[in-house]
């Protein structure tokens, strides 16, 4: 099948390159009027069915109802982790307790600094289980 496929697209491409170069030579101005014509057709057409696959998908204007709904749920979940996600630890320490510190000197360092509490993750949760059964590791 391919034996006798491509000698005929050979000889398509050949004869259409000898159309137009003979359309070039006898009739310039046509050849190149029917080129803008066609050109201008193609970018006419290739708009029109941009415009039409991309507001048939939703890309256009608002978008679709689906992409509303995910940039919506996007919005809340970062929202939720923003405000959830700890502090920094400059932010945690009063100023109170800042100036004291600079002032003692020493002595506050030596003291133990309390642990800042840490924020509970709501998207863990604990899994119920056999807790209070412990493995004998000697016997195993």
């Amino acid at each position: 099948m391919n034996k006798f496929i491509r000698p005929f697209i050979y000889v398509v491409v050949g004869l259409a390159i000898l159309g137009i170069g003979f359309k070039l030579i006898t009739q310039t101005q046509a050849f190149f009027t029917d080129l803008l014509i066609t050109v201008g057709f193609v970018a006419l057409f290739g708009a029109i069915a941009y415009f039409i696959f991309f507001k048939r998908r939703g890309m256009g204007g608002g978008g679709s109802n689906e992409m509303k709904r995910y940039r919506q749920a996007v919005k809340q979940s970062k929202q939720k982790y923003a405000s959830n996600s700890s502090p920094s630890l400059t932010s945690k320490m009063k100023p109170s307790n800042i100036k004291k510190s600079s002032v003692k000197g020493t002595k506050a360092k030596a003291k133990a600094k309390p642990k800042a509490k840490r924020a509970s993750s709501s998207h863990l949760r604990v899994i119920e289980g056999n807790k209070d059964k412990k493995k004998d590791r000697a016997s195993s």
